[in-house]
């Protein structure tokens, strides 16, 4: 799962920093309408790239806790449960921005 999550979150910010050097090469018009959907989308990954860290975070600490004694294996099992969900919902999210790329360059 940790693999994952790191997967998902270095996809996540290659996906931010493309979509802010469309932003940064638009300069002044990056503000105007026609751009609110690639601000909106930087946002949107923004946030989610911050939902997948913090949950590789707390993994990591979960897991330290559980080597100190700490935690228990069910409370672990719960944290890993929702980074799961977090790195599904990742995964649909890159794939849907996948396909409506390939969908822009078939025009």
């Amino acid at each position: 799962m940790l693999h994952r999550l790191q997967d998902d979150a270095q996809a996540l910010r290659r996906h931010l920093d493309t979509l802010q050097e469309v932003l940064n090469d638009a300069g002044e018009s990056a503000s105007t309408e026609p751009y609110e959907p690639v601000r909106r989308d930087r946002d949107v990954i923004q946030a989610k790239l911050g939902e997948t860290v913090a949950a590789l975070e707390t993994i990591r600490l979960n897991l330290l806790r559980l080597h100190a004694g700490a935690l228990t294996v069910a409370g672990l099992t719960t944290h890993i449960g929702l980074a799961a969900d977090i790195s599904a919902e990742v995964e649909r999210m890159l794939a849907g921005h996948a396909e409506v790329a390939k969908l822009l360059k078939a025009d």
